[in-house]
């Protein structure tokens, strides 16, 4: 997380590993802009690069909240969607996590921008986990996010003694592990 005066960003970039550089051969990166007020998160801009020259994956907002308006663009269409306080982004909602973890909250229900829809997501604690890492080995408390109607199940794997950063990831689908993400270094 850097700081942008009077901003933050929080930025992840993915790089493909093993197997999965046959299929996925770009660097994606995805990236929130979001304002602390009164100790809240409030998004300003969002980014979502697939890394390829093209634009059809991509997701581009700008948060108007005195206008209560996300616009931008997802997948080559505009897209407008209806702001109500405590809406997030797929990024900043991770920083919600932290800052909740943070100060002994345990998060409950998120509603954030996935892609070109708002959708609740409901979070549950399920267990601590001691984890080997690129940061060393780490404590971790780990957290599972559903969405009613879906088969899709993400589980983050947060690091106390690192400010509850999100060391570890996996994406779920019908039982099956889709994706994984590990940390490898922390700027």
């Amino acid at each position: 997380m850097e700081s942008k005066d009077p901003a933050y960003v929080y930025e992840s970039i993915a790089h493909a590993r093993g197997m999965a550089k046959l299929v996925v051969h770009n660097t994606v990166r995805e990236a929130t802009t979001f304002k602390l007020e009164q100790g809240n998160i409030k998004p300003v801009h969002y980014e979502l690069d697939d890394g390829s020259k093209d634009t059809d994956e991509d997701t581009r907002l700008d948060f108007d909240w005195p206008g209560s308006k996300a616009r931008g663009v997802h997948e080559d269409r505009p897209i407008e969607l209806p702001l109500t306080n405590g809406v997030q982004d797929r990024m900043s909602a991770q920083v919600v996590v932290m800052q909740m973890l943070a100060a002994g909250q345990q998060p409950d229900k998120i509603v954030f921008i996935d892609r070109d829809e708002l959708k609740e997501y409901q979070y549950s604690r399920l267990r601590e986990e001691r984890l080997k890492t690129a940061l060393g080995e780490l404590d971790t408390v780990v957290y599972q996010s559903t969405r009613a109607n879906s088969d899709r199940v993400s589980r983050l794997w947060y690091a106390p003694a690192r400010g509850f950063i999100p060391v570890r990831g996996e994406q779920q689908r019908k039982g099956k592990i889709e994706t994984v993400f590990e940390i490898q270094k922390l700027q």
